[in-house]
């Protein structure tokens, strides 16, 4: 029965993990064990560890003390209507696993914010524009990035 109950915990344990992960990246990721280009807190992700297939530009906001506090996945687009169909597929796959988030219309962008996503997630993201579509992902250090 013990057994039982030490891989049921570890179980548990490394599922959240897995939920705690964007693109392959956690909160508090060091920047000396990414792949970036940039200075100053806002970093190109030159190869994350789990790309997204539709997206294909990743940036990271992280600092020395924080590590890694955000990163974004996106990927330029042609049309607003290829923007909103990459965005759906994206919100799709976080509804399953976040569940439903709150939709937010600004003129010609729309946005799903899962406000309700597992910690050490703060927000998760999505936004679809004229020329671009993204999902961002938010950690609960955010604030010691903002410092």
């Amino acid at each position: 029965m013990m057994r039982w109950s030490l891989a049921f915990m570890f179980f548990s344990m490394l599922c959240a993990t897995a939920h705690a992960q964007a693109f392959g990246l956690r909160m508090g990721m060091p920047i000396e064990k990414l792949d970036i280009i940039g200075a100053e807190g806002s970093y190109l992700l030159v190869n994350p560890p789990r790309p997204h297939a539709e997206l294909t530009k990743y940036m990271v906001r992280a600092t020395p003390k924080a590590g890694v506090c955000s990163i974004s996945g996106s990927a330029e687009v042609d049309t607003f209507q290829k923007a909103v169909d990459i965005q759906q597929r994206l919100e799709r796959r976080l509804i399953e696993r976040y569940g439903t988030g709150e939709s937010i219309e600004v003129r010609y962008t729309r946005s799903l914010v899962f406000p309700d996503a597992p910690s050490p997630l703060l927000h998760v993201i999505t936004v679809a524009d004229d020329d671009e579509v993204s999902l961002t992902y938010i950690f609960e250090n955010t604030d010691i990035c903002s410092n």
